[in-house]
């Protein structure tokens, strides 16, 4: 079974999403590495959060300076 979701904007199914590295800034200003997720139908953006590659070499790191 493929996974499928509907957009809530368009209401298209979307078997893949558009995924697009960003940078974002906290309340701080300081900024990181981020990415937003949008529909490849319509661009809705769908989620937006920290950027998930990043975030495991980041901690990949951490772990291998042990």
């Amino acid at each position: 079974m493929s996974n499928i979701a509907k957009c809530p904007k368009c209401e298209n199914h979307q078997t893949e999403i558009n995924v697009a590295p960003i940078t974002a800034r906290d309340g701080t200003q300081k900024t990181l590495k981020a990415a937003v997720y949008t529909c490849r139908s319509c661009g809705t953006i769908l989620a937006a959060g920290p950027d998930p590659y990043v975030l495991s070499e980041h901690i990949a790191g951490l772990v291998k300076g042990r």
